[in-house]
């Protein structure tokens, strides 16, 4: 079973309502390399996969054709054999099922395994010459494909020879000759796009295939160029339909991950037994971040999403087949597909653990373990405006190593993000910072803010440190850093502020607790959170254009991108008020940030522009506001009704590119900071659950730049 990757421009929104766990991330079990015959000049254009082999079509240098992959004794994949190949140009369309493979370049060719090799045997004969240059799929002992006249035919074998032996249906231009999924085979079964509709054929006793109902969607008519089926679930592009009975289905909801918004668009999804998968392209900035996602079919719970550990783009195409999945890729962006990352699913998805977070509000450190030679106290620190105060842990001794242990994490994949305020360093090259994966005393990953003004990645292994990566940071003291280390299966990464300055391959430790570490200095640790896995980035514009992507407008706004030396975002109404929202609906623990500046105000009092967070609708979600009153305010609304969380005095900044908000939404848990400073920090007893994320103004004309929301 394969799918074939296209690009889609539109998401509609999700209505569900309930919070899912946050997805486990996966990386390859092993990545394979296309080298055949001594040749690295490889392009994959199509690719399948079972339980006997792996089918690559594509070129190798001149030649174009089709190559087989097998396990070894050793149980990993390695280059079997040449199939056959031309000189011609085309694009090799390959399918493998029940120890029989097809490959076409330019006429369909089948091949069986034999006691050693895959060998070659005599092919169909077709009525008049066909060559199946659109998608091969192989279902329940047969083949099917499509020449470019649009007709699903079928393969099969019978009385030990392979026949042809019919159409399923017939096509229209333009859906079966490009590189998308037209139809999809289960069994007696079919899906096919055929007279501009998703409509579902049913083979009867004597083997015709009768037409059955149109899909219908929320908009009338399913059609697109990505259909799959499987059991009871079919999808039309990334709409799911359930079968109510065996010859009647019903459009279920519209697949959405948490990134949905952040990505440039999703790709094929493909149905499997029990799981959906749903290729994606680009969910985090600068990276080649293709990626996988896995939702369970029953609920449609996003469970997992697949990864190349090496920071690889897999561009596709790719197959799966039960818990076995394979996805051409290449090591950057304009390279071309000549490796394989093959995944090895497991059984079942175990929910990553929850988040857990310390403010240190209560008073007390009761949740940590300090480690020998520190002096740890949780204390007053006054907030960076107005005249409140906040707990910090405080680490005064300066004498040499120092360190804390979070008692509620000892995982596997984690990521810790803590405030890091350096008050003192006792010599040159002191330091601060966050460990993960502690073991024991000699073997964790950590990373340092060093008064050498450098931030530095290490790992202690049998005590013995190894740096991974550095980054020039200027380190000032009794400024505050938000830092964050992340350790998911082999990919470390460590963030400041926001922005990741490292990020490196390495398994060397496994799994262990998570804390906060210091080497003569002195520090104050704050606001430390700790969730399972790697943050998951939601949104991220850097630079605006006039076709932003899936943005929702309410109120009386005007939002336009003006280049003043550089993009930025223009809300230009001073009416009432206006709002921008993205996201999805479900999104619970969110981090929003934002660079805000004012332009010009409306008639009245006390005008205001920020960002919000768990937007549900109109009347209801967070907000942290600038206000013309020369103040900063974290508020709440409910069905219209407004309550007040916190506010602090605020002289906003009047120049590009404006301050820097971060709004901080994690359980019930509510931190505001400007400009790196905690300024407001509130614990709402009667949260909102979830929802979408933006941004909002109130008879202020503002503009906005560097928007970045994600899920620790």
């Amino acid at each position: 079973m394969k799918s074939r990757i296209g690009l889609l421009t539109g998401i509609a929104l999700l209505s569900a309502s309930s919070a899912f766990a946050k997805p486990i991330e996966i990386h390859e079990t092993q990545r394979i390399d296309l080298v055949t015959n001594g040749s690295a000049d490889f392009n994959a254009a199509d690719v399948d996969i079972d339980t006997t082999g792996i089918i690559v079509g594509g070129r190798r240098g001149t030649d174009y054709g089709a190559f087989m992959f097998e396990r070894n004794a050793a149980g990993t994949w390695v280059f079997k054999q040449q199939l056959g190949i031309t000189s011609t140009a085309v694009w090799p369309r390959v399918a493998i099922g029940g120890k029989a493979a097809v490959y076409d370049i330019g006429e369909l060719r089948v091949v069986e395994r034999g006691a050693s090799n895959w060998v070659a045997v005599q092919g169909p004969t077709f009525p008049y010459t066909h060559s199946w240059q659109s998608q091969i799929e192989y279902s329940g002992g047969r083949f099917y494909g499509s020449p470019v006249s649009c007709e699903l035919m079928i393969v099969g074998k019978q009385g030990g020879a392979w026949s042809y032996q019919g159409n399923v249906a017939s096509a229209r231009q333009p859906y079966c000759d490009n590189n998308d999924q037209w139809h999809s085979i289960d069994g007696d079964r079919a899906l096919v796009m055929t007279d501009y509709a998703a409509r579902m054929y049913r083979r009867d006793a004597s083997g015709v295939w009768n037409a059955g109902e149109s899909l219908q969607g929320p908009d009338g008519v399913a059609g697109g160029l990505n259909l799959s089926m499987s059991g009871s679930i079919a999808t039309v592009e990334d709409d799911v339909y359930r079968a109510i009975t065996p010859d009647s289905w019903q459009f279920d909801r519209h697949l959405q991950p948490l990134t949905a918004f952040q990505s440039a668009g999703s790709g094929e999804t493909k149905v499997s037994g029990e799981y959906i998968m749903q290729w994606q392209f680009g969910d985090a900035p600068g990276d080649n971040t293709q990626s996988i996602n896995v939702f369970r079919a029953s609920d449609l719970e996003h469970v997992a999403t697949l990864r190349a550990s090496d920071g690889g783009t897999m561009a596709g195409p790719f197959a799966f087949n039960g818990r076995y999945l394979v996805v051409a890729g290449r090591a950057a962006l304009e390279a071309q597909s000549n490796r394989l990352y093959y995944f090895e699913l497991p059984a079942s998805y175990l929910p990553t653990p929850a988040t857990v977070q310390d403010d240190f509000e209560t008073g007390n450190a009761g949740a940590w373990t300090a480690l020998p030679g520190g002096q740890f106290t949780v204390a007053a620190r006054p907030l960076g405006f107005g005249t409140g105060s906040t707990r910090v842990f405080r680490q005064s001794s300066v004498a040499g190593d120092a360190g804390a242990s979070f008692n509620a994490v000892n995982w596997t994949n984690q990521s810790i993000t803590a405030d890091v305020r350096p008050t003192a360093f006792w010599g040159n090259d002191r330091w601060v910072g966050v460990f993960a994966r502690r073991s024991n005393a000699s073997n964790y990953y950590y990373i340092t803010l060093r008064s050498s003004n450098t931030l530095l990645l290490r790992k202690l292994v049998n005590g013995v440190p190894v740096t991974l990566g550095s980054a020039a940071i200027p380190v000032v003291l009794n400024r505050n850093y938000r830092i964050t280390l992340t350790a998911s299966d082999g990919r470390i990464s460590a963030a400041v502020d926001g922005r990741t300055f490292i990020k490196v391959n390495d398994s060397a430790l496994t799994s262990g607790s998570a804390g906060v570490l210091s080497y003569r200095a002195a520090a104050d640790f704050d606001n430390v959170v700790v969730s399972g896995g790697t943050p998951i980035l939601m949104r991220h514009n850097e630079i605006w254009n006039t076709g932003s992507y899936s943005w929702t407008q309410s109120g009386s706004g005007e939002w336009w991108v003006s280049n003043q030396g550089y993009d930025r975002l223009l809300q230009n109404s001073t009416l009432t008020d206006a709002r921008l929202v993205t996201g999805v609906t479900f999104s619970r623990d969110q981090v929003i940030e934002a660079h805000v500046q004012a332009d010009h105000y409306g008639a009245g009092a006390d005008r205001w522009f920020g960002v919000l967070g768990r937007y549900v609708d109109d009347g209801t979600y967070y907000y942290l506001n600038v206000r013309s009153s020369n103040t900063l305010s974290l508020r709440k609304v409910v069905n219209g009704s407004i309550t007040v969380l916190g506010t602090v005095p605020f002289t906003p900044a009047t120049s590009a590119p404006g301050d820097r908000l971060r709004l901080e939404i994690i359980g019930n848990k509510l931190r505001a900071y400007a400009n790196g400073e905690l300024a407001i920090e509130s614990t709402d007893a009667q949260q909102i659950a979830s929802g979408r994320f933006g941004l909002v103004t109130y008879k202020a004309s503002a503009w906005f730049d560097n928007f970045n929301v994600f899920e620790p």
